[in-house]
């Protein structure tokens, strides 16, 4: 997966899941910042990091393995939230998470993405996203084999 397919890949996703009001692509998460400035509290964006490259095989018989990032945030005003709005901002935004995840592993089922065409589901993690550039929500981290 290059930047650009990754790029397409937000876009496509976002247009199917109505919860999803921005893209952004970024080399890592220190990034955020300059792009979550833009943010809406309480909007929720689509992150894709852009991917770093694995290579197993020997000469001339060598795989390029992608392995990127997903990220759902929402923008959040701390000064305005309280313990039942954050568990509730965390189960809106793995709700969404699980719809990427899965709309994602539907694409490469149909083919639609062969560059993930090996992916490993197994090695496939969600995890909680706290307080980055002021917001929070869930990443997926994904591994082709």
């Amino acid at each position: 997966m290059t930047p650009l397919e990754l790029k397409e890949m937000l876009s496509e996703i976002k247009s199917e899941i109505p919860e999803i009001k921005k893209t952004i692509s970024l080399i890592d998460d220190s990034d955020l910042s300059e792009f979550a400035s833009d943010m809406i509290t309480s909007e929720m964006a689509l992150v894709g990091v852009i991917p770093s490259y694995e290579h197993v095989g020997k000469i001339g018989a060598f795989k390029t393995l992608p392995i990127f990032q997903l990220d759902i945030v929402e923008k959040t005003d701390y000064s305005a939230i309280n313990n039942d709005e954050f568990v509730a901002l965390y189960e809106r935004t793995l709700k969404v998470m699980f719809k990427v995840r899965d709309f994602v592993l539907v694409k490469i089922e149909d083919g639609c993405y062969p560059m993930l065409s090996n992916i490993d589901v197994t090695s496939m993690t969600i995890d909680p996203i706290k307080k980055k550039a002021q917001c929070n929500g869930w990443s997926m981290d994904v591994l082709t084999e």
